[in-house]
């Protein structure tokens, strides 16, 4: 489902969108990029299925986006599923997608590593270290030259 709630980011400034089947880590992962300066919308999506129809369609959020927080381990449909369907469009051939997933399986990032992925992080237990994840992921990939 495509969860309305959102920052009030500057929608000049692009967007990120979350796609967790978990509202918690969600909301976790929102206040942690808030706190870490976000000038972004921060949308998230929670049926990964749906996530991937409304960005193949959305044309005001397709050039708005400019990082895609993926799980990995959802219901219907799991985080190389969602890659490989996005990497398949050529708008999201280079778009920044990072994984980040409460496991720190190694097949899973040779698996998404070959489909592209910028980065794959273990979601932090520690709020404080979630907050320096979301820094750090907005410095590397949001940063404006």
């Amino acid at each position: 489902m495509f969860a309305q709630d959102q920052t009030n980011g500057d929608v000049s400034a692009g967007a990120i969108v979350m796609i967790d089947d978990s509202r918690d880590d969600a909301d976790l992962a929102r206040m942690a990029f808030e706190q870490a300066g976000l000038e972004q919308q921060f949308l998230v999506m929670t049926d990964p299925v749906e996530a991937v129809q409304v960005l193949g369609q959305d044309s005001d959020l397709r050039s708005a986006l400019r990082l895609i927080l993926l799980d990995f381990n959802m219901p219907r449909m799991n985080g190389l599923d969602v890659l490989r369907a996005l990497r398949a469009d050529s708008h999201f051939a280079n778009l920044p997608v990072v994984i980040m997933s409460t496991s720190d399986e190694p097949l899973e990032r040779v698996a998404s590593d070959a489909l592209k992925v910028s980065a794959h992080f273990q979601k932090p237990a520690v709020f404080t270290d979630f907050v320096r994840l979301a820094g750090d992921i907005r410095s590397r990939y949001l940063a404006v030259a």
